[in-house]
């Protein structure tokens, strides 16, 4: 499993208040972009995540 960490900006160890963390759930790959949220003509990847709550 993969765990992830999505930040604001760059924010200290300290500084939760802007830090998410995520599990990774699934990672698709040559996705068609027109069929996301992107709707873009080229293929993407879709990483699906959930969050942790610490």
């Amino acid at each position: 499993m993969i765990q992830l960490f999505f930040t604001n900006g760059y924010p200290s160890e300290k500084n939760k208040e802007k830090r998410l963390m995520a599990l990774v759930t699934n990672i698709k790959y040559n996705v068609d972009g027109r069929d996301t949220d992107l709707k873009v003509n080229k293929l993407v990847f879709d990483i699906e995540f959930e969050l942790i709550k610490e």
